[in-house]
């Protein structure tokens, strides 16, 4: 029975990552079910990942102060509700619209999430904490995508939608287990904060870059599915679910960048050899085999944890007192990234092709590495 604080946030965060996710291995049956293009297809993704590029922003004006417990729950629903009708939806406008509503619940339950993780651990072992629910949303984001492959196999892509509903609906009995805990107290930075961070070299240089990377990490993996498909014609939805199973690589990515930047006598080295780890499997993915792109994903996975584990820690290192206004601006940017490389790509994909679209990832990735030099030639000392 589930029932410790700690266990119930550690579910709620993996079916929360499951929801945002579970359609992208199952796209090219979407865009055959509701007779789109890949571009529409992966606007199902984009739409939903939008919202979070906002959130640290807007909602800081919307939502003020809200418990956690009861803005959790209140997302749960919503997000439920949204699996239900993107399940039973008629056409494809129904269905973008269910999952743009999942997308305005998701920033919600993360930060009640993240809130109420910390607040239910020792001041000792939030940094562990924090860690662990890290580890979650990579769980969640695979579980995600498997259970989308897997199910849709097995039943239709119907599904996989109609599960996450019924266990998200669950998940509201369970969510009230928790204490009311703090309030969530959405930032509501000021323009002149704003200006001022974005006036520090290596923040800006920091969002840049991993503006770039989640941007290229988005896009490779939404178009991917119809890659496959075009590799190996009549491709089963599991299988490509498979394929991302080297996604789970970016656990041990995260945790161990630390000691790799130790090992390798810096950040900026560290940094620079990540990125260079992410090139190559960028460039990897041109390989003509299904058999090779599995493999490779683990690589591309593990250089895109580690590149956004280091700048996560860098600029949390030098956010002075305005830690979250800092915080919200690299959340919103990296979404912000995550959102457009979930759709353009596609849209790339479909006009000139994967190699070429390939060729452009790369492009973007040598520019975070360009961008990656600047960050360290900003003074690193001063605050905001």
């Amino acid at each position: 029975m589930v029932s410790s604080p700690r266990t119930i946030l550690l579910v709620t965060t993996v079916l929360s990552f499951c929801t945002l996710y579970a359609p992208q291995p199952i796209l090219p049956s979407l865009a055959r079910a509701f007779d789109v293009d890949p571009a529409g297809a992966a606007l199902l993704v984009s739409i939903t990942l939008a919202p979070l590029a906002l959130a640290p922003i807007a909602y800081g004006y919307v939502l003020g102060a809200v418990p956690a417990r009861r803005m959790l729950m209140a997302a749960l629903v919503i997000m439920a509700a949204s699996q239900l009708a993107f399940a039973l939806a008629p056409d494809y406008r129904v269905a973008l619209a269910a999952r743009a509503a999942l997308g305005l619940a998701l920033p919600a339950a993360f930060t009640a999430l993240m809130t109420a993780t910390a607040a239910a651990a020792p001041p000792e072992r939030v940094r562990q904490a924090m860690g662990t629910y890290i580890a979650a949303t990579i769980v969640g984001g695979f579980a995600g995508r498997a259970a989308g492959g897997f199910l849709t196999t097995a039943f239709g892509w119907q599904a996989p939608f109609m599960l996450l509903a019924v266990l998200l609906a669950a998940n509201v009995a369970l969510a009230a287990r928790l204490p009311e805990g703090g309030a969530l107290a959405f930032s509501r930075p000021r323009a002149a904060v704003l200006r001022a961070v974005v006036a520090k070299g290596h923040f800006l240089f920091s969002y840049l870059t991993i503006f770039c990377v989640f941007f290229v990490f988005a896009g490779v993996l939404n178009v991917l599915p119809f890659r496959l498909e075009e590799l190996e014609p009549g491709i089963r939805e599991r299988d490509i679910a498979l394929v991302y199973s080297g996604y789970m690589i970016g656990i041990a990515a995260a945790l161990g960048a630390s000691r790799v930047s130790a090992l390798l006598g810096g950040e900026r080295r560290a940094l620079s050899a990540a990125l260079a780890v992410y090139l190559v499997a960028t460039a990897g993915f041109a390989a003509p085999s299904a058999t090779v792109l599995l493999a490779n994903v683990f690589l591309f996975s593990i250089g895109m944890f580690a590149v956004h584990s280091l700048l996560s820690a860098l600029v949390n290192q030098r956010a002075g007192e305005e830690r979250p206004v800092v915080n919200g601006m690299y959340i919103a940017v990296y979404y912000a990234g995550g959102s457009l490389g979930s759709w353009l790509p596609a849209v790339a994909y479909g006009a000139v092709g994967w190699n070429t679209l390939l060729a452009a990832m790369a492009v973007a990735v040598l520019a975070a590495l360009w961008l990656t030099g600047h960050i360290f030639r900003a003074d690193r000392r001063e605050p905001v």
